[in-house]
């Protein structure tokens, strides 16, 4: 079974394991995502939120077709916070918890930087946000969409997590969560796939800046004549 539309598409195009295919352009989207806000802040005067996207290694799509993204600690999360197997300490506090993170549709900043650390640690790379390049994105990274469900929780600055359905807010706010992540301890299934030429295009719309950031590392590595 093919678990991804091959790359190289002159349009945009979503594959989904888990429901129908569709193909849809940047713009398209955007429509779509403007008249479903438009129609959610009618019928009950707030805005649609989500979707939510996550960044990680394209390897892991035929685990994830079949099982859903499932809490468990990245390569991202480990450089900085350790494991959840290491022990509590004074200086550093509890181990990070195996999570799902993701970001908001308006700032997949952190998104893209845990694809590029999954994808660098796939390739072997020492630090990832320094090595990967777009040739390296292109053949191993992958973006899933995640619409919001029960379960998902936002970061605050003031220490607490809100309820991204019920808008209700805790003081549960995990080691590993920094202010303004969109995280989760349940599992979740993604509803539509981007790799390849369509990864690129998206990553070149949402964040011109990270998408030049690569580009000069493949240009820094790049043997002088």
């Amino acid at each position: 079974m093919d678990w991804y539309k091959s790359a190289g598409q002159k349009t945009f195009e979503w594959y989904s394991p888990y429901e129908h295919y569709r193909e849809t352009s940047p713009e398209e989207l955007g429509e779509q995502e403007r008249k479903e806000r438009e129609e959610a802040q009618e019928e009950q005067g707030e805005p649609l939120l989500g979707p939510f996207y996550h960044g990680t290694a394209r390897q892991f799509l035929p685990s994830i077709s079949k099982e859903g993204l499932v809490p468990r600690t990245g390569p991202l999360v480990e450089q900085f916070y350790g494991t959840p197997e290491d022990e509590e300490t004074e200086e550093y506090g509890p181990p990070p918890e195996d999570l799902v993170f993701f970001s908001d549709r308006d700032d997949p900043g952190s998104a893209l930087t845990a694809m590029v650390w999954a994808v660098g640690k796939a390739l072997g790379y020492d630090w990832p946000s320094a090595e990967v390049t777009l040739d390296d994105v292109f053949r191993h990274g992958m973006v899933l969409v995640v619409e919001p469900e029960s379960g998902m929780y936002q970061a605050t600055e003031e220490g607490e997590s809100v309820d991204i359905m019920t808008g209700l807010r805790t003081s549960d706010v995990p080691t590993n969560v920094e202010p303004g992540d969109i995280w989760s301890r349940e599992g979740h299934i993604p509803s539509q796939v981007v790799t390849g030429d369509n990864l690129l295009h998206w990553l070149a719309k949402v964040n011109p800046s990270y998408y030049k950031s690569l580009e000069h590392n493949r240009l820094r590595q790049k043997p002088a004549n």
